[in-house]
């Protein structure tokens, strides 16, 4: 059997931003939760890359969500080429405060 090759994961500088202040607001409330939380937004990011359709399609231009599990964040990605070449991660959110504008 083949091994499949996980896409390229890229993350558009708004995610950078939403995962930063992820970051910030955990070490100011509780150092090891950013780690644990970043640990479970990173593997679901890895399944991405190894399974792009996983995720429920939401919305217009192609953008799929992926919940982080365990945890209250979404992942709104898209996958760019055709076959699929890489995996743009267009945002995380936390599901209190709902997806923005993408």
């Amino acid at each position: 059997m083949e091994e499949v090759r996980p896409l390229n994961l890229r993350y558009t500088p708004r995610a950078i931003q939403q995962l930063d202040a992820i970051r910030t607001y955990l070490h100011l409330r509780n150092e090891r939760a950013v780690i644990r939380v970043g640990a479970h937004i990173h593997k679901a990011c890895g399944q991405l890359a190894r399974h792009p359709h996983s995720g429920r399609p939401e919305g217009p231009r192609g953008i799929r969500a992926i919940s982080v599990p365990r945890y209250p964040y979404v992942i709104l990605y898209r996958i760019l080429g055709s076959p699929p070449a890489e995996i743009e991660v267009l945002g995380v959110f936390h599901t209190a405060l709902g997806a923005r504008k993408i």
